[in-house]
């Protein structure tokens, strides 16, 4: 549940807005819910989960970790 923290605390600060507004709009998402995200509160949904890796060109979640793969 980290893993989306963890990349964005690794962000440059100039990186962080941009990528942070395009997973909200990638993902359909409001900045409450973004938030909610980040801190914790609330997991990340696994149909999110691709958009976000493919938004950070990076592998955050692992597939086996998005049940929609099972």
């Amino acid at each position: 549940m980290k893993e989306l923290k963890l990349f964005m605390e690794s962000l440059p600060t100039k990186d962080y807005k941009r990528i942070k507004d395009e997973i909200i709009e990638g993902c359909y998402i409001s900045e409450n819910v973004w938030n909610n995200w980040l801190c914790g509160r609330t997991r990340v949904p696994d149909l999110a989960k691709p958009v976000i890796n493919r938004i950070a060109k990076k592998q955050i979640y692992k597939e086996s970790e998005m049940s929609i793969n099972q």
